[in-house]
C-alpha cells in the first residue's frame, strides 16, 4: 500500500482556502460561542480539544498501519520516506528540503511550511507539517504540551538541527544556532538603536538545544497542519519544536546573513534525535 494512502487518514485535513475564508468571515471579536482570540490575535475556534500527547482512535489505528508496513519491510532498508522527508532509523535523522525565505528583518519562526507566516520566517518548505510530525512519531519521539522550561524529562525529545547546502561544487553546513541572532534593538519606542559596529552574536539556546514537542488537535484539524508551523522561536504551542531560549514580550530575533546561503536558496534541514533513549 502507498505511503501517502496511511498518512492521509492519520490528520484531520483542511483546505488553506476554507481556512482562510472561515477567518474572513469571523467577527473581529468572536462570541465566547465561537472561540476566543489570545494577546497575539490568534484565534481559537470552540470545539473538542485534543491536547499534545493525545490522538483520535483513527489517528492511533493510521499510525498502527504504518508501524506494522514498516516492520514487514526489507531489514536492509532502513528508511522511510513520507512525500519529501526521509526518515533514516539507523542515524535517527528526519531530512527534508527547504528554501531560504529572508535574510533580514525581525523572525518569529525559523521554518514554516507554505501556508505557514512567511512574512517573519527564516526558512519555507513545501513539505508537510504532518509528514514531518509522523516522522517524529516513527522515530520514538512523543507529542507532548509544551513546558515552561524544557528540563531533563525532555532529554529523549532533544534536537540537534541543522541545515546543509550546495556551494561552489561541494556541500557546506551550519548548525541551526549559528542562523539568528537576538536583536539588541529590542521592541518598542524605549528600545535602544544597536551600534553600526557592533556585529551581531549568535543566540545560544541555554541548553544548545532544540525540543520536540508536537502540536495539538481540535476540530479543525492538526494545528501546526493549518497554521503552517513547524520550527518556531518565541514559544507558540502549534509549532512542532521550539529552542530552549529565554524570550519575552520584548525579545526580537533576526537573521545572520552572513551565516546563511542567499535568499531562495535551496537547502536540507536535518534534525539529529539522541543515538539511544535515555
Amino acid at each position: 500500500m502507498p505511503i501517502h494512502s496511511l498518512v492521509k487518514p492519520m490528520l484531520v485535513q483542511l483546505s488553506l482556502a476554507s481556512w482562510v475564508a472561515a477567518a474572513a468571515e469571523a467577527p473581529v471579536k468572536p462570541s465566547p460561542e465561537q472561540g476566543s482570540v489570545d494577546a497575539a490575535g490568534k484565534f481559537t475556534p470552540v470545539g473538542p480539544k485534543l491536547e499534545a500527547g493525545q490522538t483520535s482512535a483513527e489517528q492511533r489505528d493510521a499510525l498502527a498501519k504504518l508501524k506494522l508496513a514498516l516492520s514487514s519491510k526489507n531489514p536492509d532498508e532502513r528508511q522511510m520516506t513520507i512525500g519529501e522527508v526521509t526518515c533514516d532509523f539507523d542515524k535517527r535523522q528526519i531530512r527534508f528540503p527547504a528554501k531560504i525565505n529572508m535574510v533580514q528583518g525581525e523572525i518569529e519562526y525559523i521554518l514554516v511550511a507554505k501556508n505557514g507566516k512567511l512574512h517573519e520566517s527564516l526558512f519555507s518548505t513545501e513539505v508537510s507539517p504532518e509528514q514531518i510530525h509522523l516522522a517524529a512519531l516513527l522515530l520514538g519521539l512523543e507529542a507532548k504540551p509544551l513546558p515552561e522550561k524544557f528540563d531533563d524529562t525532555w532529554a529523549a525529545q532533544k534536537l540537534a538541527v541543522s541545515i546543509s547546502w550546495e556551494r561552489n561544487g561541494g556541500s557546506s553546513s551550519a548548525e541551526l544556532n549559528q542562523l539568528f541572532s537576538r536583536s539588541s534593538q529590542g521592541k518598542g519606542p524605549a528600545a535602544k538603536p544597536a551600534a553600526a559596529t557592533t556585529p551581531a552574536k549568535p543566540e545560544e539556546a541555554r541548553s544548545g538545544a532544540w525540543y520536540y514537542h508536537g502540536s495539538w488537535f481540535s476540530k479543525t484539524g492538526f494545528a501546526a497542519q493549518i497554521e503552517g508551523s513547524i520550527l518556531g522561536l518565541t514559544r507558540d504551542p502549534a509549532t512542532l519544536s521550539n529552542p530552549d531560549l529565554k524570550v519575552g514580550p520584548e525579545t526580537v530575533f533576526v537573521p545572520n546573513p552572513a551565516q546563511l546561503p542567499r535568499l531562495g536558496s535551496r537547502v536540507t534541514f536535518i534534525l539529529s534525535l539522541p543515538t539511544s533513549k535515555p
